[in-house]
């Protein structure tokens, strides 16, 4: 089915670049700022919030984005799904497909991320940042940014999206790094912590990443003799939880190639997976509430590779080779490496999956060019109880980077949130234009 809107319309404007970063007062939803036009479409009737569905059993919508406009990442929202788009965002409801809200700012080029509980959406582009209530699209807050010093919503650029305020580093010559919580309500109390220091007491230098998880802000800097310390700060006061040294704490060997940059880590639950195979594959988790590596060694060998790991686990796929046939399955681990469940699958590859509570959901290509099947795999079963047909495209032949692949099939293009599974078309050199929701 193709959508409908049911939302209000609003005519925004969005405010040019300043220096500095400086806060600016919020108005009222849909007040007008100097700079280019854009355009703010606020919920009528919010949605409630929804569990994620353990399986699916039918296609039940299709969404198509604007002309010329690309879909960058499916982001989870209590109440289901708000899609990253080049030029801003658009929230759906994931049972209809329907548009909730919308912020978009035709012709620019937006970032966007979520808060870690999910209620604030960010929203940056042209120096400016918009702090959106996720179910609503309501602005509560806005603020200019000076953004030469990095890009989107990294940790050394503009910052990171907490759940009480916005979180950035400074790096002075002369009394090293420093971390900022600068609250979203005026009313609260922000912190700074820092100067960050070595564990030879020298200050620390320049940030390799950050990332936010449910209880705290994570930094990893730069030390003397090329080394790295990894910190966690408190949220709520930027008191020091743990630290970790890189190479020495834990290992991170592997790499696939054609991968990105700079290896970064991603959160799931109350783990955080260093991301040095692909998106959420990695042989390095760590428990983000007390620093405890819980292993560097997850699978990355024939005939046995970790695939996506999960809060509490991991998936790998087994091959086996007998009297010239391969046999191939999925086996759910425990970080202890125990076998809890299994899934033969024929055709198991190192992405196309989707780990649900109750199934596994397996992409599954047909003649060459077709859009594929999504065929549900009860967890300990061998035959499949549902084959559904996807109404979108996702053509990933000619991608020979797992890296690549999972820019197509992974955590942020197909994906379970609260209320459906979504999702979305992928054609090599083309845009990400249309998301299909199942359930």
């Amino acid at each position: 089915m193709t959508t409908s809107r049911t939302v209000t319309v609003i005519a925004v404007a969005f405010a040019t670049v300043v220096s500095g970063c400086s806060s600016m007062p919020g108005g009222e939803p849909g007040e007008a700022r100097s700079g280019s036009e854009g355009l703010h479409e606020v919920a009528e009737h919010p949605l409630e919030e929804r569990a994620v569905p353990g399986s699916i059993s039918e296609s039940a919508w299709t969404w198509e984005g604007p002309r010329a406009v690309g879909v960058e990442e499916v982001l989870p929202v209590p109440t289901g799904a708000v899609l990253r788009l080049t030029d801003g965002v658009v929230a759906l409801d994931p049972v209809t497909g329907e548009e909730v809200w919308t912020f978009r700012l035709p012709g620019a080029e937006a970032d966007a991320a979520t808060s870690p509980d999910g209620a604030a959406v960010a929203v940056i582009a042209q120096g400016t940042l918009v702090l959106l209530n996720s179910s609503t699209g309501e602005e509560l807050d806005t603020r200019e940014y000076d953004t030469d010093g990095g890009s989107g919503l990294e940790l050394s650029g503009v910052g990171l999206v907490a759940d009480t305020g916005m979180v950035a580093a400074t790096e002075d010559p002369g009394s090293g790094l420093e971390v900022r919580l600068r609250p979203w309500a005026e009313q609260d109390e922000g912190w700074t912590a820092g100067p960050l220091l070595c564990a030879d007491g020298s200050a620390g230098t320049g940030i390799e990443d950050g990332f936010l998880t449910p209880t705290g802000v994570v930094v990893v800097f730069g030390c003397s003799g090329g080394t790295s310390a990894m910190v966690s700060l408190d949220a709520s006061s930027g008191q020091e939880q743990w630290r970790l040294v890189p190479g020495e704490d834990y290992s991170s060997e592997f790499s696939e190639n054609e991968g990105p940059e700079r290896e970064t880590f991603a959160v799931v639950g109350q783990i955080a997976v260093l991301q040095n195979l692909a998106r959420q594959r990695g042989t390095v988790v760590i428990d983000t509430r007390t620093g405890q590596v819980l292993t560097d060694s997850l699978p990355n060998e024939t005939g046995a590779d970790t695939v996506r790991v999960l809060s509490d686990g991991y998936v790998v796929r087994r091959t086996e080779d007998t009297d010239g046939k391969t046999r191939a399955w999925y086996e759910l681990r425990d970080f202890s490496g125990e076998v809890l469940k299994t899934v033969p699958i024929d055709n198991a590859r190192l992405d196309a999956l989707l780990p649900l509570e109750e199934t596994l959901v397996h992409l599954e290509w047909g003649e060459r060019g077709a859009a594929p099947e999504l065929v549900v795999f009860p967890w300990e079963e061998g035959e499949p109880s549902e084959r559904i047909a996807s109404p979108v495209h996702v053509e990933t032949a000619a991608l020979i980077s797992v890296w690549r692949a999972e820019e197509a099939t992974g955590p942020a293009a197909f994906q379970a949130v609260p209320g459906a599974v979504l999702l979305l078309e992928y054609t090599p050199g083309g845009f990400y234009d249309r998301v299909a929701g199942f359930v």
